[in-house]
Order: structure tokens, then sequence, then C-alpha cells
């Protein structure tokens, strides 16, 4: 369990499971957007260049895999990290095992 707390920000959120917590986004991460046209989808992006300070407060500006479209600002709740098949991943196992390599 830790304190949580963004840069720039007063206000603490004490024993935040690790878990719940991500980094934000950044140049060149691939990503899954959300769109709600044709029903809703999910589709392969990759973040877009340098991005806003707060833009897990004010959305992130994507290229999207086909075709090339920007878009943004997107929500981050709009938002997955994207891992292709064979990517190295870690998954967190509570306090007593931490970090640990997955498939």
């Amino acid at each position: 369990i830790v304190s949580a707390g963004g840069a720039g920000r007063k206000q603490r959120i004490p024993d935040v499971d690790p878990s719940l917590l991500r980094l934000p986004l950044q140049e060149g991460d691939l990503v899954e957007v959300f769109r709600r046209a044709g029903g809703g989808q999910w589709v392969a992006a990759t973040v877009a260049g340098a991005q806003p300070r707060r833009a897990t407060l004010t959305g992130y500006h994507v290229r999207l895999r086909a075709g090339g479209k920007s878009l943004g600002p997107v929500p981050a709740s709009r938002l997955r990290r994207r891992f292709p098949e064979g990517s190295p991943v870690a998954a967190y196992l509570g306090p007593l095992r931490g970090w640990q390599p997955a498939a």
C-alpha cells in the first residue's frame, strides 16, 4: 500500500493499492482507443507527440494505426495500453509477491 499524488497536486491519497496505479502515457506508447461509433469498439493507436502536462486530466493525442488519423484530446478513460503478442509484461500479485513477469 502506497500514498499517491500527482506532480503539482497538494492532495495525497493514502493506502492506494499499487495494482490500481498506472504511469501516464508517453509518446510512442501503444494503446487502444474506445471509439463509440458503430456501436463501440477498441481500435489500435499510438500516443502521438509530446503530451500536455496534465494529459491524464485533459486528454491524450493519439494516431490510429489503420489510416493514420489523428485524434485528440482523448480522455484517459477511453484509452488502454496495447501489448502485441510476445511483449514482455508484468503483473502486480500483491505485497508479498510484488511485480512478476507475466505472459
